[in-house]
């Protein structure tokens, strides 16, 4: 005799059993040791930064490139075979860790800091050549227009000029009619 089924509920039910029983295969093998994974662990030197490797790298003729910064720009040349995971970074330290624990963190801190410090000065720097060149060239403009005004307003007639030029036109032309005549 079959056992008469509940529907849907037990079909997901059972799925969710399944799907359980997987994950907890999978966290209890990543959790385990592998050998392999302990050789790679090995072959990859604990302690250097990716600067460090990239410097090694750029040494042995790879082409590692790094940012203003200090940062490499892309780490797949960094990566050796395997999972590619990154370095693990060391947890905070408790609140119930001594002051001495706290002192030690802050040279890093001050230096992450320094680091900033040194960027913002960077940009701030660039920031201002900036403006020094705009307004550099705000100023040429502004001379240039004033030039082409001048240049403009010289080779203006003035009233004067043009009354002039007028009378010394019609004298010519009243000689010019005078001669016909005789």
């Amino acid at each position: 005799m079959r056992k008469k089924s509940q529907g849907m509920s037990t079909f997901y039910r059972n799925m969710l059993n399944k799907t359980e029983s997987k994950h907890d295969e999978i966290v209890a093998a990543s959790t385990s040791k592998d050998p392999k994974a302990e050789l790679e662990d090995q072959s990859t030197p604990k302690g250097k930064s990716d600067v460090e490797i990239a410097a090694e790298l750029k040494a042995k003729g790879a082409s590692v490139e790094i940012n203003e910064e200090g940062q490499v720009v892309d780490k797949t040349q960094l990566l050796s075979g395997g999972l590619n995971l990154g370095t693990v970074k060391p947890s905070k330290p408790s609140s119930r860790a001594s002051h001495s624990a706290g002192a030690r963190q802050q040279p890093g801190f001050q230096s992450k800091n320094k680091s900033q410090q040194d960027v913002r000065a960077r940009q701030s720097k660039m920031l201002e050549d900036q403006l020094a060149q705009a307004q550099k060239r705000a100023l040429e403009e502004e001379e240039e227009s004033r030039a082409e005004l001048e240049r403009q307003a010289k080779s203006r007639k003035t009233n004067a000029d043009v009354q002039s030029a007028k009378e010394r036109y019609l004298q010519r032309k009243r000689e010019a009619a005078a001669k016909k005549q005789s």
